[in-house]
């Protein structure tokens, strides 16, 4: 799974930050939404609808083009993300990511690359990588829900 995978749209390097979307039906809508930051998968790689998860990232994105600090708050990023207790926080130049795995008797088996639960992960990305890489993934995205851009 991921960047190599037939089908696949998204933008950006595994390595700092990837956006990517793997239609999964007949209905391209629907498919798997995942995230890399600092190399690292954050998404469980179950299907679902690209439309909530595009509507989080675009809501981070526009709170990350407007300057200076945010400080540390929780992200719900919908079923993608669920298995995980997330973080964000922006500071003028780079975006951080906090996360841990949620224990699996509430949300159910983590994703095998998940951190274990209670151990917690702490990414970043240039805020300009992380901006840059979702306009890039914007009109890609745009033309699978089949919307205007």
């Amino acid at each position: 799974m991921g960047a190599e995978t037939d089908g696949t749209v998204g933008a950006g390097s595994i390595a700092d930050f990837r956006v990517e979307f793997t239609p999964r039906s007949q209905d391209q809508r629907f498919g798997i939404f995942q995230v890399y930051v600092g190399g690292l998968a954050i998404g469980d790689g179950s299907t679902t609808a690209l439309h909530p998860h595009y509507r989080d990232f675009q809501r981070l994105c526009d709170l990350a083009q407007k300057p200076g600090v945010r400080e540390r708050e929780r992200l719900i990023l919908g079923d993608t993300f669920d298995h995980l207790d997330l973080n964000w926080r922006l500071t003028n130049a780079d975006v951080f990511f906090t996360f841990t795995t949620r224990p699996a008797h509430v949300w159910g088996d983590p994703p095998p690359w998940a951190p274990a639960p209670g151990v917690w992960a702490r990414v970043k990305v240039a805020r300009s990588t992380f901006i840059s890489t979702w306009r890039a993934a914007q009109p890609q995205f745009f033309q699978l829900m089949g919307l205007q851009g």
